[in-house]
């Protein structure tokens, strides 16, 4: 048997890496199983169903639920998420400048 963290690592490994979102899904329903309020595996399982699977509804009820939970605690993990996102896109950014191609001008 794995904690619930091992098998939150595990999903969103499967998902990342190998896009297996139905063995990831499994391995989230174990996790919350073991540990139903665990927080941050309730949130990643929330980003899978949004981003993966396109459910908006279940990702929403899923949020909610962490709310109720802990809503600073939800909330605080949230805005670290989203600022890992936003750090993310301005990295893509910067990669995205190196490699265009440099003019120099010629005199």
């Amino acid at each position: 048997p794995h904690s619930p963290a091992a098998l939150s690592n595990m999903a969103m490994f499967q998902y990342v890496s190998r896009r297996n979102l139905d063995f990831a899904e499994k391995l989230f329903k174990r996790a919350l199983i073991a540990a139903p309020n665990d927080i941050p595996t309730v949130l990643n399982y929330a980003c899978v169903m949004e981003e993966g699977r396109r459910d908006p509804q279940t990702a929403d009820g899923l949020i909610a639920y962490a709310r109720s939970l802990d809503a600073a605690e939800t909330e605080r993990l949230l805005a670290q998420r989203q600022d890992e996102l936003e750090g993310m896109e301005r990295q893509d950014d910067d990669d995205d400048k190196e490699e265009e191609p440099r003019i120099t001008e010629i005199k």
